[in-house]
Protein backbone atom coordinates (compact mmCIF):
# COMPACT_ATOMS: atom_id res chain seq x y z
CA UNK A 1 0.00 0.00 0.00
CA UNK A 2 2.84 2.39 0.84
CA UNK A 3 4.55 1.53 -2.45
CA UNK A 4 1.34 2.19 -4.40
CA UNK A 5 0.85 5.49 -2.57
CA UNK A 6 4.38 6.51 -3.47
CA UNK A 7 3.83 5.53 -7.11
CA UNK A 8 0.61 7.56 -7.22
CA UNK A 9 2.38 10.57 -5.76
CA UNK A 10 5.25 10.32 -8.25
CA UNK A 11 2.75 9.96 -11.09
CA UNK A 12 0.81 13.02 -9.92
CA UNK A 13 4.00 15.05 -9.43
CA UNK A 14 5.06 14.13 -12.95
CA UNK A 15 1.65 15.15 -14.31
CA UNK A 16 1.70 18.43 -12.38
CA UNK A 17 5.13 19.23 -13.78
CA UNK A 18 3.97 18.43 -17.31
CA UNK A 19 0.89 20.63 -16.89
CA UNK A 20 2.95 23.54 -15.56
CA UNK A 21 5.41 23.16 -18.42
CA UNK A 22 2.58 23.47 -20.95
CA UNK A 23 1.17 26.48 -19.11
CA UNK A 24 4.60 28.12 -19.21
CA UNK A 25 4.93 27.41 -22.93
CA UNK A 26 1.48 28.25 -24.32
CA UNK A 27 -0.52 29.51 -21.34
CA UNK A 28 -2.80 26.50 -20.97
CA UNK A 29 -2.91 22.74 -20.53
CA UNK A 30 -5.91 20.81 -21.94
CA UNK A 31 -6.73 17.14 -21.43
CA UNK A 32 -9.52 14.72 -22.32
CA UNK A 33 -10.89 12.00 -20.05
CA UNK A 34 -12.27 9.19 -22.21
CA UNK A 35 -14.15 7.70 -19.25
CA UNK A 36 -16.51 10.64 -18.70
CA UNK A 37 -16.07 12.47 -22.00
CA UNK A 38 -15.04 15.67 -20.22
CA UNK A 39 -12.22 18.08 -21.05
CA UNK A 40 -10.15 19.63 -18.27
CA UNK A 41 -8.05 22.75 -18.58
CA UNK A 42 -5.55 24.58 -16.39
CA UNK A 43 -3.96 28.00 -16.66
CA UNK A 44 -2.27 30.41 -14.28
CA UNK A 45 -5.61 32.11 -13.58
CA UNK A 46 -8.07 29.23 -13.45
CA UNK A 47 -8.91 25.59 -14.06
CA UNK A 48 -12.10 23.76 -14.85
CA UNK A 49 -14.06 21.10 -16.72
CA UNK A 50 -15.83 21.40 -20.07
CA UNK A 51 -18.47 19.04 -21.42
CA UNK A 52 -18.33 18.66 -25.20
CA UNK A 53 -22.07 19.37 -25.32
CA UNK A 54 -21.43 22.80 -23.78
CA UNK A 55 -19.58 23.74 -26.94
CA UNK A 56 -22.75 23.59 -29.04
CA UNK A 57 -23.79 27.20 -29.64
CA UNK A 58 -27.17 26.20 -31.08
CA UNK A 59 -28.16 24.66 -27.73
CA UNK A 60 -28.32 28.15 -26.19
CA UNK A 61 -31.25 29.14 -28.40
CA UNK A 62 -32.86 25.68 -28.29
CA UNK A 63 -32.86 25.50 -24.51
CA UNK A 64 -33.98 29.12 -24.08
CA UNK A 65 -36.84 28.85 -26.58
CA UNK A 66 -38.06 25.69 -24.90
CA UNK A 67 -38.10 27.54 -21.58
CA UNK A 68 -39.93 30.46 -23.21
CA UNK A 69 -42.55 28.11 -24.61
CA UNK A 70 -43.34 26.95 -21.10
CA UNK A 71 -43.35 30.51 -19.72
CA UNK A 72 -45.86 31.82 -22.22
CA UNK A 73 -48.05 28.75 -22.49
CA UNK A 74 -50.63 30.60 -20.39
CA UNK A 75 -51.73 34.27 -20.38
CA UNK A 76 -49.87 36.71 -18.17
CA UNK A 77 -51.06 36.66 -14.56
CA UNK A 78 -51.75 39.97 -12.79
CA UNK A 79 -51.17 39.95 -9.03
CA UNK A 80 -52.34 42.93 -6.98
CA UNK A 81 -51.00 43.21 -3.45
CA UNK A 82 -51.07 45.71 -0.59
CA UNK A 83 -47.77 47.12 0.64
CA UNK A 84 -47.12 49.27 3.69
CA UNK A 85 -46.39 52.87 2.68
CA UNK A 86 -43.49 52.81 5.14
CA UNK A 87 -41.50 50.73 2.64
CA UNK A 88 -41.77 53.46 0.02
CA UNK A 89 -41.02 56.26 2.47
CA UNK A 90 -37.93 54.47 3.75
CA UNK A 91 -36.66 53.71 0.22
CA UNK A 92 -37.79 55.80 -2.73
CA UNK A 93 -36.48 53.09 -5.08
CA UNK A 94 -38.62 50.34 -3.56
CA UNK A 95 -40.66 48.34 -6.03
CA UNK A 96 -43.88 49.78 -7.39
CA UNK A 97 -44.48 46.80 -9.63
CA UNK A 98 -42.46 44.05 -11.25
CA UNK A 99 -42.56 41.46 -13.99
CA UNK A 100 -41.56 37.91 -13.02
CA UNK A 101 -40.50 36.16 -16.24
CA UNK A 102 -40.28 32.70 -14.68
CA UNK A 103 -44.00 32.85 -13.85
CA UNK A 104 -45.07 35.25 -16.61
CA UNK A 105 -46.66 37.35 -13.89
CA UNK A 106 -46.97 41.08 -13.25
CA UNK A 107 -47.10 42.08 -9.58
CA UNK A 108 -48.63 45.50 -8.87
CA UNK A 109 -48.20 47.10 -5.44
CA UNK A 110 -50.97 49.19 -3.91
CA UNK A 111 -49.93 51.19 -0.86
CA UNK A 112 -51.71 51.24 2.47
CA UNK A 113 -51.03 53.01 5.76
CA UNK A 114 -50.63 50.18 8.26
CA UNK A 115 -48.91 52.17 10.98
CA UNK A 116 -49.56 55.91 10.73
CA UNK A 117 -47.23 56.84 13.60
CA UNK A 118 -44.33 54.92 12.07
CA UNK A 119 -45.00 56.42 8.63
CA UNK A 120 -45.05 59.96 10.06
CA UNK A 121 -41.80 59.35 11.93
CA UNK A 122 -40.09 58.06 8.80
CA UNK A 123 -41.36 61.02 6.77
CA UNK A 124 -40.06 63.46 9.39
CA UNK A 125 -36.65 61.78 9.27
CA UNK A 126 -36.57 61.84 5.47
CA UNK A 127 -37.78 65.41 4.94
CA UNK A 128 -36.88 67.11 8.23
CA UNK A 129 -40.40 68.52 8.53
CA UNK A 130 -42.91 69.01 11.33
CA UNK A 131 -45.25 66.27 12.53
CA UNK A 132 -48.23 68.06 10.96
CA UNK A 133 -46.47 68.37 7.57
CA UNK A 134 -45.31 64.77 7.78
CA UNK A 135 -48.88 63.65 8.36
CA UNK A 136 -50.04 65.52 5.26
CA UNK A 137 -47.12 64.23 3.17
CA UNK A 138 -47.83 60.60 4.10
CA UNK A 139 -51.46 60.98 3.02
CA UNK A 140 -50.49 62.77 -0.18
CA UNK A 141 -47.88 60.17 -1.10
CA UNK A 142 -50.24 57.29 -0.53
CA UNK A 143 -52.99 58.99 -2.54
CA UNK A 144 -50.62 59.81 -5.40
CA UNK A 145 -49.08 56.31 -5.67
CA UNK A 146 -52.56 54.76 -5.70
CA UNK A 147 -53.99 57.20 -8.24
CA UNK A 148 -55.27 55.65 -11.50
CA UNK A 149 -52.59 57.37 -13.60
CA UNK A 150 -49.73 56.14 -11.41
CA UNK A 151 -51.09 52.59 -11.34
CA UNK A 152 -51.78 52.56 -15.07
CA UNK A 153 -48.25 53.79 -15.77
CA UNK A 154 -46.54 51.09 -13.76
CA UNK A 155 -48.73 48.36 -15.24
CA UNK A 156 -47.87 49.54 -18.77
CA UNK A 157 -44.20 49.68 -17.70
CA UNK A 158 -44.22 46.03 -16.63
CA UNK A 159 -46.16 44.97 -19.72
CA UNK A 160 -43.36 46.47 -21.77
CA UNK A 161 -40.89 44.19 -19.96
CA UNK A 162 -43.22 41.25 -20.60
CA UNK A 163 -43.26 42.09 -24.30
CA UNK A 164 -39.45 42.25 -24.38
CA UNK A 165 -39.19 38.78 -22.88
CA UNK A 166 -41.85 37.45 -25.25
CA UNK A 167 -39.86 38.85 -28.20
CA UNK A 168 -36.80 36.89 -27.00
CA UNK A 169 -34.64 39.99 -26.59
CA UNK A 170 -33.14 38.32 -23.52
CA UNK A 171 -32.01 35.16 -25.29
CA UNK A 172 -28.52 34.75 -23.75
CA UNK A 173 -26.60 34.19 -26.98
CA UNK A 174 -25.02 37.65 -26.78
CA UNK A 175 -21.88 38.74 -24.96
CA UNK A 176 -22.58 39.47 -21.29
CA UNK A 177 -21.95 43.19 -21.79
CA UNK A 178 -24.66 43.25 -24.46
CA UNK A 179 -27.05 41.32 -22.23
CA UNK A 180 -26.53 43.97 -19.55
CA UNK A 181 -27.20 46.75 -22.05
CA UNK A 182 -30.35 44.98 -23.26
CA UNK A 183 -31.59 44.92 -19.66
CA UNK A 184 -30.99 48.66 -19.31
CA UNK A 185 -32.68 49.29 -22.64
CA UNK A 186 -35.71 47.32 -21.50
CA UNK A 187 -36.01 49.65 -18.50
CA UNK A 188 -35.54 52.72 -20.70
CA UNK A 189 -38.15 51.52 -23.19
CA UNK A 190 -40.64 50.75 -20.40
CA UNK A 191 -40.09 54.22 -18.92
CA UNK A 192 -40.52 55.78 -22.37
CA UNK A 193 -43.86 54.02 -22.57
CA UNK A 194 -44.94 55.53 -19.26
CA UNK A 195 -43.89 58.96 -20.47
CA UNK A 196 -45.68 58.35 -23.76
CA UNK A 197 -48.96 57.73 -21.93
CA UNK A 198 -48.51 61.02 -20.10
CA UNK A 199 -47.76 62.83 -23.36
CA UNK A 200 -50.85 61.40 -25.02
CA UNK A 201 -53.03 62.64 -22.17
CA UNK A 202 -51.32 66.04 -22.33
CA UNK A 203 -52.19 66.20 -26.02
CA UNK A 204 -55.82 65.48 -25.14
CA UNK A 205 -56.36 68.24 -22.55
CA UNK A 206 -53.15 70.31 -22.29
CA UNK A 207 -52.70 69.47 -18.59
CA UNK A 208 -48.97 69.21 -17.84
CA UNK A 209 -49.68 67.43 -14.53
CA UNK A 210 -50.08 64.14 -16.42
CA UNK A 211 -46.28 63.90 -16.33
CA UNK A 212 -46.26 63.51 -12.52
CA UNK A 213 -45.67 59.72 -12.62
CA UNK A 214 -42.48 60.26 -14.68
CA UNK A 215 -41.24 63.52 -13.15
CA UNK A 216 -37.87 61.87 -12.43
CA UNK A 217 -37.29 61.77 -16.18
CA UNK A 218 -39.46 64.54 -17.65
CA UNK A 219 -38.51 67.65 -15.71
CA UNK A 220 -39.67 71.25 -16.00
CA UNK A 221 -37.13 72.05 -18.72
CA UNK A 222 -38.54 69.26 -20.87
CA UNK A 223 -42.09 70.44 -20.24
CA UNK A 224 -41.09 73.94 -21.29
CA UNK A 225 -39.62 72.63 -24.55
CA UNK A 226 -42.87 70.81 -25.27
CA UNK A 227 -44.94 73.93 -24.59
CA UNK A 228 -42.93 75.94 -27.15
CA UNK A 229 -44.13 73.95 -30.18
CA UNK A 230 -47.38 72.44 -31.37
CA UNK A 231 -45.56 69.70 -33.32
CA UNK A 232 -46.74 66.48 -31.67
CA UNK A 233 -44.08 64.37 -33.40
CA UNK A 234 -41.42 66.73 -32.04
CA UNK A 235 -42.96 66.29 -28.59
CA UNK A 236 -42.43 62.53 -28.84
CA UNK A 237 -38.75 62.93 -29.70
CA UNK A 238 -38.25 65.47 -26.92
CA UNK A 239 -39.82 63.18 -24.32
CA UNK A 240 -38.02 60.08 -25.63
CA UNK A 241 -34.64 61.81 -25.58
CA UNK A 242 -35.27 63.14 -22.08
CA UNK A 243 -36.09 59.67 -20.76
CA UNK A 244 -33.05 58.09 -22.43
CA UNK A 245 -30.52 60.56 -21.05
CA UNK A 246 -32.09 61.08 -17.62
CA UNK A 247 -32.59 57.35 -17.02
CA UNK A 248 -28.91 56.64 -17.68
CA UNK A 249 -27.82 59.65 -15.60
CA UNK A 250 -29.87 58.43 -12.66
CA UNK A 251 -29.39 54.66 -12.82
CA UNK A 252 -26.25 53.81 -14.84
CA UNK A 253 -24.10 54.55 -11.81
CA UNK A 254 -22.49 52.83 -8.85
CA UNK A 255 -24.91 51.44 -6.24
CA UNK A 256 -27.81 51.58 -8.67
CA UNK A 257 -30.45 48.96 -7.81
CA UNK A 258 -30.49 48.04 -11.48
CA UNK A 259 -26.87 46.87 -11.30
CA UNK A 260 -27.92 43.92 -9.18
CA UNK A 261 -30.90 43.32 -11.45
CA UNK A 262 -28.57 43.14 -14.45
CA UNK A 263 -26.33 40.67 -12.64
CA UNK A 264 -29.39 38.50 -11.96
CA UNK A 265 -30.37 38.46 -15.63
CA UNK A 266 -26.83 37.73 -16.81
CA UNK A 267 -26.12 34.97 -14.31
CA UNK A 268 -29.45 33.17 -14.77
CA UNK A 269 -28.20 31.49 -17.94
CA UNK A 270 -30.35 28.57 -19.00
CA UNK A 271 -27.75 25.98 -19.92
CA UNK A 272 -24.12 24.91 -19.74
CA UNK A 273 -23.67 26.00 -23.35
CA UNK A 274 -24.59 29.54 -22.29
CA UNK A 275 -21.98 29.53 -19.55
CA UNK A 276 -19.36 28.22 -21.97
CA UNK A 277 -20.21 30.91 -24.50
CA UNK A 278 -20.12 33.74 -21.97
CA UNK A 279 -16.85 32.53 -20.47
CA UNK A 280 -14.89 31.61 -23.55
CA UNK A 281 -16.07 33.42 -26.70
CA UNK A 282 -15.13 37.04 -27.27
CA UNK A 283 -17.74 39.12 -29.05
CA UNK A 284 -17.88 38.61 -32.79
CA UNK A 285 -19.07 40.96 -35.52
CA UNK A 286 -22.07 38.69 -35.93
CA UNK A 287 -22.85 38.93 -32.22
CA UNK A 288 -22.58 42.71 -32.22
CA UNK A 289 -24.85 42.98 -35.26
CA UNK A 290 -27.42 40.75 -33.55
CA UNK A 291 -27.29 43.05 -30.52
CA UNK A 292 -27.83 46.12 -32.72
CA UNK A 293 -30.76 44.41 -34.46
CA UNK A 294 -32.40 43.68 -31.11
CA UNK A 295 -32.02 47.28 -29.98
CA UNK A 296 -33.44 48.54 -33.29
CA UNK A 297 -36.38 46.17 -32.96
CA UNK A 298 -37.03 47.21 -29.34
CA UNK A 299 -37.28 50.88 -30.25
CA UNK A 300 -38.90 50.61 -33.69
CA UNK A 301 -42.31 51.31 -32.17
CA UNK A 302 -42.32 52.28 -28.51
CA UNK A 303 -45.84 52.43 -27.12
CA UNK A 304 -47.36 55.93 -27.41
CA UNK A 305 -44.09 57.42 -28.78
CA UNK A 306 -43.44 55.51 -31.99
CA UNK A 307 -39.99 55.04 -33.51
CA UNK A 308 -37.25 55.95 -31.03
CA UNK A 309 -34.35 54.24 -32.84
CA UNK A 310 -32.53 57.51 -33.54
CA UNK A 311 -33.01 58.66 -29.95
CA UNK A 312 -31.09 55.83 -28.25
CA UNK A 313 -27.38 55.08 -28.46
CA UNK A 314 -26.72 51.31 -28.53
CA UNK A 315 -23.05 51.92 -27.71
CA UNK A 316 -23.57 53.71 -24.39
CA UNK A 317 -20.98 52.75 -21.75
CA UNK A 318 -21.93 50.64 -18.76
CA UNK A 319 -20.92 51.86 -15.31
CA UNK A 320 -17.79 50.40 -13.71
CA UNK A 321 -19.66 48.48 -11.03
CA UNK A 322 -21.54 46.42 -13.62
CA UNK A 323 -18.29 45.82 -15.50
CA UNK A 324 -16.84 44.37 -12.31
CA UNK A 325 -19.84 42.05 -11.97
CA UNK A 326 -19.44 40.90 -15.54
CA UNK A 327 -15.76 40.00 -15.16
CA UNK A 328 -16.95 37.07 -13.04
CA UNK A 329 -18.37 35.45 -16.19
CA UNK A 330 -15.09 35.41 -18.10
CA UNK A 331 -11.97 33.36 -17.49
CA UNK A 332 -10.05 34.69 -20.55
CA UNK A 333 -8.41 31.28 -21.09
CA UNK A 334 -9.46 30.97 -24.72
CA UNK A 335 -9.81 34.64 -25.59
CA UNK A 336 -6.54 34.75 -27.53
CA UNK A 337 -7.86 31.96 -29.75
CA UNK A 338 -11.43 33.17 -30.33
CA UNK A 339 -10.86 36.93 -30.59
CA UNK A 340 -11.45 38.75 -33.87
CA UNK A 341 -13.75 36.03 -35.20
CA UNK A 342 -16.30 37.40 -37.66
CA UNK A 343 -18.96 34.89 -36.61
CA UNK A 344 -19.71 32.73 -33.61
CA UNK A 345 -19.31 29.69 -35.86
CA UNK A 346 -15.78 30.75 -36.69
CA UNK A 347 -14.93 31.17 -33.00
CA UNK A 348 -16.32 27.74 -32.13
CA UNK A 349 -14.56 26.13 -35.10
CA UNK A 350 -11.22 27.35 -33.81
CA UNK A 351 -11.88 25.79 -30.42
CA UNK A 352 -13.32 22.64 -32.01
CA UNK A 353 -10.10 22.18 -33.96
CA UNK A 354 -8.12 22.28 -30.73
CA UNK A 355 -10.49 20.16 -28.63
CA UNK A 356 -10.84 17.53 -31.35
CA UNK A 357 -7.07 17.18 -31.50
CA UNK A 358 -6.87 16.85 -27.72
CA UNK A 359 -9.58 14.18 -27.73
CA UNK A 360 -7.85 12.20 -30.48
CA UNK A 361 -4.52 12.35 -28.65
CA UNK A 362 -6.02 11.22 -25.34
CA UNK A 363 -8.57 8.68 -26.56
CA UNK A 364 -6.17 5.80 -25.87
CA UNK A 365 -5.61 6.95 -22.28
CA UNK A 366 -2.04 8.14 -22.81
CA UNK A 367 -0.33 11.17 -24.24
CA UNK A 368 3.08 11.06 -25.87
CA UNK A 369 5.48 13.98 -26.02
CA UNK A 370 4.95 14.10 -29.76
CA UNK A 371 1.21 14.49 -29.22
CA UNK A 372 1.80 17.19 -26.61
CA UNK A 373 4.08 19.08 -28.98
CA UNK A 374 1.36 18.93 -31.65
CA UNK A 375 -1.26 20.26 -29.21
CA UNK A 376 0.99 23.12 -28.12
CA UNK A 377 1.82 23.93 -31.72
CA UNK A 378 -1.89 24.04 -32.57
CA UNK A 379 -2.55 26.43 -29.67
CA UNK A 380 0.26 28.68 -30.89
CA UNK A 381 -0.97 28.56 -34.49
CA UNK A 382 -4.57 29.38 -33.57
CA UNK A 383 -3.41 32.23 -31.31
CA UNK A 384 -1.17 33.65 -34.04
CA UNK A 385 -4.01 33.37 -36.55
CA UNK A 386 -6.28 35.40 -34.28
CA UNK A 387 -3.51 37.95 -33.68
CA UNK A 388 -2.70 38.22 -37.39
CA UNK A 389 -6.34 38.88 -38.16
CA UNK A 390 -6.33 41.59 -35.49
CA UNK A 391 -3.31 43.21 -37.13
CA UNK A 392 -4.99 43.13 -40.52
CA UNK A 393 -8.14 44.67 -39.08
CA UNK A 394 -6.17 47.43 -37.39
CA UNK A 395 -4.22 48.08 -40.59
CA UNK A 396 -7.47 48.35 -42.57
CA UNK A 397 -8.94 50.69 -39.95
CA UNK A 398 -5.83 52.87 -40.15
CA UNK A 399 -6.09 52.96 -43.95
CA UNK A 400 -9.81 53.81 -43.77
CA UNK A 401 -9.05 56.63 -41.32
CA UNK A 402 -6.28 57.96 -43.56
CA UNK A 403 -8.54 57.90 -46.63
CA UNK A 404 -11.25 59.68 -44.65
CA UNK A 405 -8.84 62.46 -43.71
CA UNK A 406 -7.74 62.79 -47.34
CA UNK A 407 -11.36 63.11 -48.50
CA UNK A 408 -12.06 65.74 -45.81
CA UNK A 409 -8.95 67.68 -46.85
CA UNK A 410 -10.01 67.61 -50.50
CA UNK A 411 -13.47 68.86 -49.62
CA UNK A 412 -12.01 71.77 -47.63
CA UNK A 413 -9.53 72.69 -50.39
CA UNK A 414 -12.23 72.55 -53.04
Amino acid sequence: AKTQKLKDKLRQDSLDNAIQKNIDQVGIDIRYNKNDGMFSYSSEESSGLIDKEDMDFSKIAESYLEMQKERFAEPTKYINQDVDICERIADSTSTLACYIPEANAIVVNHFVIENKAKAIKLMMEKTDCSIQDADSLVNMLCKELNSPEFVEGRVKHEESHRDDFAANYFMPNLAVERMAQIQFFSEIKATMREAGIALQKYHEDGDISHFAPVRRYVNNNVKELISKTDDKEAHKNIVGAAVFSSWLDRWNVKDSPYNGEVAGIVFSASSGSTFFYHENITETKEGYNEYKNRVDSMFADVGYLGNMQKIVDPDFKLNDEIKEYLTMTSNNVFNDITKNSDTNTEAYERLAELFTLVRDCDSDGTRTQKEQDLINKTIQTLTEKAQTKDTKVNSQQSMDKLMSEVVKSDMVNN
